[in-house]
């Protein structure tokens, strides 16, 4: 018997494959949704060596359509949200990307949440380092766009939280 079905995005990264050890070794039915961009397959050793056939791995880019179909046919217990575009450095050289994996991902995501009538849903977020100074300064013509987007992407859940509450 499992403890649930579980959707990790960005479950091959650093953070998403720890999360994923855990719930394997929970007894968690996880399926990891990523792009392998950041993350690595390797990174997932040891939960597909734990956890047998109770992992299963999809590689596919959050953007596109596909990774909603997939949230909503798979009508997981919880969506775990890592995936990401979370170089800053790139998100000011590259907002449109930037946007297209943070913004556009998080909305595929749930709207596959949507569908399924997903019950939970886990937002990753971070701040961290000059980010946070400017923010506790005031110094608003500092922050990245990589912030504001991912402000965008926790409102998106938000939204969508009240929607199926209503």
């Amino acid at each position: 018997m499992t403890a649930g079905t579980a959707v990790v995005t960005g479950g091959a990264g650093f953070i998403g494959s720890n999360l994923v050890d855990r719930l394997i070794a929970e007894g968690w039915l996880v399926t990891v949704l990523d792009d392998l961009s950041t993350g690595r397959r390797a990174n997932l050793d040891g939960a597909a060596s734990s956890g047998g056939d109770r992992l299963h791995i999809e590689v596919l880019d959050v953007r596109r359509p596909e990774a909603t179909d997939l949230v909503a046919d798979l009508a997981p217990d919880v969506v775990h949200h890592l995936a990401a575009q979370a170089d800053v450095r790139h998100s000011v050289a590259d907002p449109v990307h930037d946007a297209e994996v943070n913004v556009l991902g998080t909305l595929r995501v749930l709207e596959g949440v949507r569908r399924a009538g997903v019950g939970k849903v886990v937002l990753a977020k971070a701040l961290r380092g000059s980010l946070a100074q400017a923010v506790r300064k005031k110094k608003l013509h500092l922050l990245a766009q990589h912030g504001h987007l991912k402000q965008v992407s926790e409102s998106s859940i938000v939204a969508a939280i009240q929607g199926l509450l209503d």
